[in-house]
């Protein structure tokens, strides 16, 4: 639709309009993709309905309660992550459970200087 993607494993994740302006010099090549672990939302977070999330399955490696939040290492396709969900989140390792990729706070940064893309 005129915009801008990066393929996450099997996925497509749109990403947000503000990029349109940098991101056409890296069309077809490779990049890092990062996500920070609050913008990784878990099955009762409201977000998951968000037309920016994107809901996809992830293998818990190991739930990690730390009082007020829950570090999830999460494996998606392959790729390892770490997300922060509340305290209410009651998965457990081994668990296959539905989390939300919020698309809007995508970062991409190009492989070769290591310089940001798109912060």
């Amino acid at each position: 639709d005129g915009g801008f993607a990066a393929t996450f494993g099997a996925l497509d994740l749109t990403l947000p309009e503000r990029a349109a302006a940098v991101l056409a010099p890296y069309v077809g090549k490779a990049c890092v993709l990062g996500l920070r672990p609050e913008n990784i939302h878990d099955a009762q977070s409201s977000y998951l309905g968000a037309a920016t999330t994107v809901p996809v399955e992830a293998t818990v490696d190991l739930a990690e309660p730390m009082g007020s939040e829950v570090h999830l290492n999460l494996t998606v396709d392959g790729v390892r992550l770490i997300a922060k969900v509340p305290p209410r989140c009651k998965a457990t390792d081994g668990d296959v459970i539905t989390v939300g990729l919020d698309c809007t706070m995508v970062h991409l940064f190009d492989k070769d200087p290591e310089a940001a893309i798109l912060a």
